[in-house]
């Protein structure tokens, strides 16, 4: 049975969410650090965590294809469902309803099957149950006996299994906790215990802390789920963690971030994500592809950067006087719905929330992060913001860069940018030769600024009510 290379593209179609067909390409590993990391971001029930059960439904046994219960088929597509994975030597596999209509598929194009510990998918549901018989389950049954696509979005069930089979090898044991050790640190004494009345628990210790697997966080318990998907997987393989930040401490998922950049040096880890801190723009810069999807009235959508985007960039990170441009707070707004507001820096984002409560006025829009690092850098904020499908983006310029304006709206034509009258927001003593929008307490909008202001806001305002 031949393996899958590498996984090149997922095309799905009457699947929930999915009515029309959309593409999904996956990033391809090349050696360096974060070059084969797929992250797919955007706001809650958008269809990301249908993607990984589309992967899941294609990499179904040759004699076990999927069913598909009418809630799962989208009305759109007559209830027809069709998933297509493709590699990077050109081999589809596909997926799709009978053509007589109903629940049951068939599998059409390559018949060839991945590798059963080739692609595995772990869902956000990382079920575990405290207290479990003895067994031992090695990867490929692991794998083979979770991938089933259930009724229901439900999580792994024989994770007890994998601990055993981790625990009954110094070898395998050693592998898990070089890898567990990059997570937690100091590194966990763990051990497999028994009650009285003969049902296993997992005893986990900590310095002077020890709990069992009934008591155990389960953040904890995500990151052995996790770790457990990477450790014994294969170069060339692919592993698709949903929500990988569910119950982690902030530190956790930085943690675990590294883990996955590292490993996917060598393999395609594709994460779906509501964390900003899964966000890794240098990973990204080396090859890593980001891709939002969104549910709009009912249909959902799949955007990606493009290659040219990818390139400004990289011209960003290499500016240290702005290291806040893709900071954190920047990376928030890949999960909004849409609505971003774009201003030249962190000044505008403290100062313009005055000026438009003195002037008794609104924007329903979000800020982007503390801004974009000047008005020669709104452009490629903005460029990622139209690959990645906002399709509602103001800018708002100082009135001395007012010249930036045209070639904005020439290269974004759905989006819509302004200037305000004054070289600045913010009253600045220390530059007196700048005209300011506020007053010199900062308080107030000047006067003889006030018409023009209002005029300019309205207009933003008028642009995201449309």
């Amino acid at each position: 049975m031949s393996k899958i290379p590498a996984l090149a593209s997922l095309k799905v179609a009457g699947f929930r969410g999915f009515g029309e067909e959309k593409k999904l390409n996956f990033a391809q590993p090349d050696g360096s650090p974060g070059s084969g990391l797929t992250i797919l971001v955007g706001p809650n029930n958008s269809g990301k965590s249908t993607v990984a059960e589309a992967v899941m439904a294609a990499t179904q046994r040759q004699n076990k294809p999927p069913t598909f219960s009418e809630g799962k088929r989208n009305s759109v597509a007559e209830g027809r469902v069709k998933i297509e994975l493709t590699d990077n030597e050109g081999r589809a596999r596909v997926v799709e309803t009978l053509a007589s209509g109903g629940s049951e598929s068939v599998f059409s194009g390559d018949s060839t099957t991945p590798s059963q510990s080739q692609v595995f998918v772990l869902p956000s549901r990382r079920k575990f149950e405290p207290y479990f018989g003895k067994s031992d389950t090695e990867r490929t049954s692991y794998v083979n006996n979770s991938q089933n696509l259930p009724n229901t979005r439900a999580g792994q069930t024989d994770f007890s299994g994998r601990i055993f089979h981790i625990n009954n090898d110094p070898a395998r044991r050693t592998a898990f906790e070089g890898i567990l050790g990059k997570v937690l640190d100091p590194l966990p004494v763990w051990t497999i215990d028994q009650t009285d009345q003969g049902n296993y628990y997992l005893k986990y210790s900590n310095k002077d802390h020890t709990h069992s697997s009934d008591g155990l966080g389960d953040g904890i318990l995500s990151v052995f789920f996790i770790v457990d998907a990477l450790y014994d997987s294969e170069s060339g393989s692919t592993v698709f963690i949903d929500e990988p930040e569910l119950s982690l401490h902030p530190q956790l998922q930085a943690k675990v971030l590294s883990l996955l950049v590292e490993f996917s040096q060598d393999r395609q880890i594709i994460i779906s994500t509501h964390a900003p801190k899964f966000i890794d723009w240098n990973a990204i810069v080396a090859g890593a592809k980001i891709a939002r999807v969104v549910n709009h009235e009912g249909q959902v959508g799949i955007y990606e950067l493009s290659d040219d985007t990818r390139t400004r960039i990289k011209q960003l990170l290499a500016d240290m006087n702005n290291p806040h441009v893709l900071g954190l707070d920047a990376n928030e707004v890949f999960f909004l719905s849409d609505g971003v507001l774009l201003v030249e820096g962190q000044e505008d984002v403290m100062y313009f929330p005055k000026v438009l409560n003195d002037l008794g006025l609104e924007i329903d829009a979000e800020f982007y992060g503390w801004g974009v690092g000047g008005a020669t850098k709104m452009g490629t904020i903005a460029a990622i913001l139209n690959d990645l499908g906002f399709s509602k983006v103001a800018g708002i310029l100082d009135g001395n860069l007012s010249d930036h304006i045209p070639s904005l709206q020439e290269q974004f034509r759905e989006y819509h940018f302004v200037s305000h009258p004054a070289d600045d927001v913010r009253y600045k003593k220390d530059r007196p030769e700048l005209t300011s929008l506020l007053d010199e307490k900062n308080k107030s909008v000047r006067e003889e600024f006030r018409q023009e202001t209002t005029t300019a806001i309205t207009a933003v305002r008028q642009y995201f009510k449309k």
